[in-house]
């Protein structure tokens, strides 16, 4: 009779499952470590891509800028040759219409901020959470949930 405490006395067919188990862990594992890999590879390439974006902005807008005000002086200085107009009052009109035009898209954007962004979307989550709280209530007293 074979002695119950040696490794040789267990089936045949129970030791091939902790392998099996161990193995597949292992794989899983291995598997896992690999996609990590690649999405720090690609973390890395999306963050350059994102730099390089973000600073084409930033330099696209300072050129605008300074386009814009090249612009406004050369503007100036035409009316204040062509038209004989003197450079400060078009510099005080061309100011006006600046605030003027700033003051009215402000007063457009404090309008439409009045009206709640994503209404629809708010309202469903609201229609949820209630839908809950009565599930909630309702499987409380009974085992049929409110439809």
């Amino acid at each position: 009779m074979p002695d119950p405490e040696t490794p040789s006395s267990a089936p045949s067919g129970s030791a091939g499952i902790p392998e099996a188990t161990f193995s597949a862990l292992g794989s899983a594992i291995d598997y896992l470590s690999l996609r990590f890999d690649l999405a720090q590879v690609e973390a890395k390439e999306a963050g350059r891509a994102i730099r390089r974006t973000l600073l084409c902005l930033i330099i696209g807008v300072v050129f605008l800028i300074l386009g814009y005000a090249v612009f406004i002086a050369a503007l100036v200085g035409l009316m204040h040759r062509y038209a004989h107009w003197p450079w400060p009052l078009t510099l005080t009109g061309l100011a006006l219409i600046h605030f003027l035009t700033g003051f009215i898209l402000l007063s457009v954007a404090g309008r439409t901020k009045k009206r709640p962004w994503f209404a629809s979307s708010l309202a469903e989550l609201e229609k949820d959470r209630s839908w809950l709280d009565r599930h909630r209530r309702h499987s409380a007293g009974s085992d049929n949930p409110p439809r």
